[in-house]
């Protein structure tokens, strides 16, 4: 990768050059060539008994010899040139004051030719070496530039075996960044709306380094880690001028059970797109609009297909798999006063290949925590009842609308969701200290710091609480070993079901049947009870 972010450099910097530097350069040495090719002549005695190929072969030599030296106004002694080319005193003047002693005249040219080689050094060849060098540096810093705005190709270095998920992510993707953690940079290459945005800029400074350091003892990108591609312009050809995914990034696809690939190339493209919602309402499970989105699904669908066009491969030596990480229940507005289900739209349109719900994953992490702990509740009560009693348990949060979207998700499945101080004023201390509790702050360090103050006070215990996290990040991995409490967290599970989608396609399966397992088995799938052997299709 250094090589090839060096050669990308290069290249750069002669594309730079114009005509002033190079041919200057160039006329600059040849004039000094030509002065020193005069200036030897000097030197040979007349008559002399040297051959005639001595002689031309001294003058070119001594020519060539004195073109760095005159940048800084020096002379290569002609008496060591001549004793390389076999000449001998009896041929030559040895030195400058034999040269005075015994040609006064020679040696006046001599000085004279000195002079001039030194003074067309100097103002023509040193000054368009400091250009060549600025020119250098300009390229060097252009292309650390292009890499921050995402604007630099990928570099064309093949890691055997290694194929790169291209994967759309909006302004902000949470998963991209764990997936790029977990899995390394050579496996996903995102896409992003904002160049400028830190999270963007945090991944460069952590993956487009690769330890190289500045002569000023900064690192500096050298490797592309990202593209960009500015909201709304999805569509626009410009957008992906430059773009190109070479033919090593596209993934090997295993036999099928009955050892053949059934006439599908033997090649996959996998393109994934994170159309999630915020960052820190991941977890709130509202239904949300396709308005409230920075990638939307329009962006989806025209990114998809110019990434295929992206491709140093004739389209039929490859398949494309589309894999859409969005909220399946999400409302898509259409004229007319309409609304429509963003599965059903993505589909009927076939936007994408698979969908993978961002809400339903969520909920079952949640009721499969809440069904371990629900060995207290008492449904002996719910029997004198027509109506199912429901199982309290406590979301403490400072998010209204967040408490309201998971109170009306969770009693649809048996859960009644109470806040904290409803739970003190129903059960008191010692009761609410029994009740499974969600604790879902603002951010993560505010759920660890309220989960904390807490159990020091004795009104939760640590197996009785889950903490909510909308995104991995070092805390969550810090208190999570630290702790006894259960975490959720919404990237987490994306990124597990992105790759097992993955995996699935890589082991031969179809679009149509990966989806059918997603829809049919998830639960098993994220409890890792999905096989993923050979397939039969």
């Amino acid at each position: 990768a250094y090589f090839a972010s060096l050669s990308r450099i290069c290249t750069s910097a002669v594309n730079g050059l114009t005509v002033t530097p190079l041919p200057a350069i160039v006329s600059g040495a040849f004039a000094v060539f030509c002065v020193s090719l005069y200036e030897s002549i000097l030197w040979i005695k007349n008559p002399s008994p040297a051959s005639a190929f001595n002689k031309y072969n001294f003058m070119l030599r001594y020519g060539a010899y004195q073109i760095l030296p005159s940048l800084v106004w020096e002379t290569q002694p002609a008496s060591i040139i001549a004793k390389r080319v076999g000449l001998s005193s009896e041929c030559i003047y040895t030195d400058a004051s034999t040269l005075q002693k015994q040609n006064p005249s020679n040696y006046l040219r001599y000085i004279r030719s000195v002079s001039i080689r030194g003074a067309i050094a100097g103002s023509i060849l040193l000054s368009q070496v400091f250009s060549l060098v600025h020119i250098a540096k300009d390229a060097q810093e252009g292309y650390v530039q292009r890499i921050c705005d995402g604007r630099e190709p990928p570099l064309d270095v093949a890691d055997a075996g290694h194929g790169v998920v291209v994967r759309l992510a909006g302004e902000v993707s949470d998963v991209t960044n764990l997936s790029m953690a977990r899995e390394g940079r050579r496996s996903i290459f995102p896409i992003f709306e904002r160049s400028d945005s830190p999270n963007v800029q945090a991944l460069v400074h952590n993956y487009a380094c690769d330890g190289s350091v500045s002569v000023t003892g900064v690192e500096e990108p050298i490797i592309p880690i990202y593209w960009n591609c500015r909201n709304g312009r999805y569509g626009r050809k410009d957008s992906w001028r430059g773009m190109r995914i070479p033919p090593h990034w596209l993934f090997d696809v295993a036999l099928t059970s009955r050892g053949v690939r059934d006439g599908r190339p033997d090649k996959l493209l996998i393109l994934e797109a994170d159309a999630t919602g915020g960052e820190s309402d991941s977890l709130s499970l509202r239904r949300t609009t396709s308005a409230e989105l920075d990638l939307d699904l329009y962006e989806v669908a025209q990114g998809f297909h110019n990434l295929e066009q992206c491709v140093d491969a004739p389209p039929c030596s490859f398949d494309t798999i589309r894999v859409l990480l969005v909220d399946a229940e999400m409302l898509v507005r259409k004229g007319g006063g309409y609304a429509v289900e963003a599965d059903g739209y993505v589909r009927a349109l076939a936007l994408a290949d698979v969908v993978v719900d961002a809400r339903a994953p969520l909920v079952f992490a949640m009721t499969k925590w809440l069904e371990s702990k629900s060995t207290g509740f008492d449904e002996t009560k719910s029997k004198l009842f027509s109506r199912k009693t429901l199982q309290p348990i406590i979301l403490e949060t400072p998010n209204e609308e967040w408490f309201e979207s998971i109170r009306a998700e969770l009693s649809a499945l048996g859960y009644e969701v109470i806040s904290f101080v409803e739970a003190l004023e129903r059960y008191g201390k010692d009761g609410a200290i029994e009740k499974p509790m969600f604790v879902y702050e603002n951010s993560i360090a505010d759920t660890v710091h309220t989960i904390k103050r807490l159990e020091d006070q004795n009104f939760a215990r640590d197996d009785m609480v889950c903490a909510l996290f909308p995104h991995h990040s070092d805390e969550t991995n810090d208190e999570a070993s630290e702790t006894k409490y259960a975490t959720i967290c919404s990237t987490d599970i994306y990124s597990q079901l992105l790759l097992w989608v993955r995996r699935q396609a890589l082991q031969g399966r179809s679009p149509s049947n990966i989806q059918k397992r997603l829809d049919e088995s998830l639960g098993d799938i994220l409890l890792g009870k999905e096989e993923i052997g050979c397939v039969g299709e």
